[in-house]
């Protein structure tokens, strides 16, 4: 058991280890310039989700009540692609965005993060989300979900695709 407890750590280690060394490393190898636009499979409950124009440090993906999404290009490091984002929290508690539902090229893919996106009242997160060891070829579609502290979920986007 110990062992296996021994085994269980260091891969969290070395997992916590590559991001943070594509967080370093990863930004020198950014792209811009994807075209984004939002998917409309609007849920009766949600709050409208808008894009917005081309900013000067990205492209806003997403802007509600809770957060700001804003995509920063796609970045590789160690044979490993990652999409970075900017989160703003626009609320005045602590909350954590994820991925949902996402898929790359049209295959249904986990997005790792490594550490949640965690933000305090009125702050801002800069993620670098491994999307998979491809490069992405056509598309990015995922969905955003904001929590509160207790992991219950107060706003989910609809689904935004990146071609």
């Amino acid at each position: 058991m110990k062992l296996l407890l021994q085994t269980i750590g260091c891969t969290i280690v070395v997992f916590a280890v590559l991001i943070i060394v594509a967080l370093i490393y990863g930004s020198a190898t950014s792209t811009q310039g994807v075209s984004v636009q939002r998917v409309n499979q609007a849920k009766s409950n949600q709050v409208e989700t808008s894009v917005s124009e081309t900013e000067s440090e990205g492209m806003v993906i997403a802007d509600n009540n809770y957060f700001k999404a804003t995509y920063q290009g796609i970045s590789e490091s160690f044979g490993f692609y990652y999409m970075n984002l900017k989160f703003e929290n626009k609320t005045d508690g602590e909350i954590t965005v994820v991925p949902m539902e996402s898929s790359v090229d049209d295959t249904m893919v986990m997005f790792a993060t490594g550490v949640p996106s965690t933000m305090q009242a009125h702050k801002s997160y800069n993620a670098a989300i491994m999307i998979g060891s491809n490069e992405p070829k056509n598309n990015i579609e995922f969905k955003l979900s904001a929590m509160d502290g207790n992991w219950s979920e107060l706003f989910t986007t609809d689904t935004i695709k990146i071609d």
